[in-house]
């Protein structure tokens, strides 16, 4: 049965506390996060898990049938297809993260999900193409300046559902709110994306399989030729598909670690508590005398 108890996000918390919270809120919340990540970013992960297959398996039988170019065909679909798809599940768990924190667990459902991120999709995908271009670039011209930059900015997405900033207050914010904190907050998205990385190896190893038997094989005429092609294409779609299921690990540990900086720095929870207990009927007198 799924516990209802509400999970705090404002609230100041070290390393191993995130990664509870985080691994505490995907057990309470397991079965609605997924459906609304498989009925609204689902059909972007299975194709672009197509596309991911259909890729490999150029790429494993390009020599032998002569195909050299057909690949940077799926390359490129596969790119833009996994980049909206990625953007789309940062939004989606996000603006699951603000409703309920608005309104609690068990008080909203899938389509409200659904129409908080389509009304938000333009900001969403403005946000991530901007974090994209802003870290790229720093990994352009030294890898080190671009792994500085994604720290802080991997809150950008959370911040701005939330806080309902521009991109530019947004950035300000982030390296305001990272300051100080830069070394844990960079040990904590480490093993935050091994976890996902690691869990995620089990849904590559059929591929895996695969793939080394192909390559030992290369160049073979064989009437299973084609049944090997389509062999790969399966076993890389649910590779890639899979590894998502473990994605919202490390966006669901960002969050925390957003909110852990800002109560941190404002007390913004701290403020609230005060506030409902000076809005309390029990003590309403002096609610209206506090407020």
């Amino acid at each position: 049965m799924e516990s209802t108890s509400k999970i705090v996000f404002r609230q100041a918390r070290d390393f191993s506390g995130i990664l509870n919270a985080t691994f505490a809120f995907i057990r309470q919340n397991f079965r609605k996060l997924g459906k609304a990540i498989l009925f609204i970013v689902g059909p972007f992960i299975v194709l672009s898990g197509i596309l991911y297959g259909l890729y490999n398996a150029e790429v494993a039988t390009m020599a032998a049938e002569s195909r050299p170019f057909n690949f940077l065909l799926y390359m490129l679909l596969l790119l833009i297809t996994s980049t909206f798809g990625s953007a789309l599940f940062f939004g989606v768990v996000n603006e699951y993260i603000v409703l309920y924190m608005d309104k609690g667990p068990g008080e909203f459902d899938v389509d409200e999900i659904w129409q908080a991120t389509k009304k938000d999709l333009g900001l969403i995908i403005l946000t991530a193409l901007g974090f994209a271009l802003v870290v790229g670039l720093g990994l352009i011209f030294c890898f080190f300046p671009g792994v500085y930059l994604f720290v802080p900015l991997s809150m950008l997405m959370i911040m701005r559902i939330r806080e309902r900033k521009n991109f530019g207050e947004s950035l300000s914010r982030c390296f305001k709110l990272i300051s100080g904190s830069w070394w844990p907050a960079f040990g904590l998205l480490l093993v935050a994306f091994l976890i996902h990385s690691v869990l995620s190896v089990i849904f590559y190893i059929p591929n895996y399989i695969v793939t080394f038997w192909n390559l030992f094989h290369r160049g073979e005429i064989s009437a299973a030729a084609s049944d090997m092609r389509l062999l790969m294409i399966l076993t890389s779609t649910f590779a890639f598909v899979g590894s998502y299921l473990f994605y919202s690990i490390p966006i669901l540990a960002i969050s925390f670690q957003y909110f852990n900086l800002v109560e941190r720095r404002e007390a913004w929870g701290l403020f609230e508590k005060i506030e409902q207990l000076g809005a309390s009927p029990n003590d309403g007198k002096a609610g209206s005398q506090l407020g």
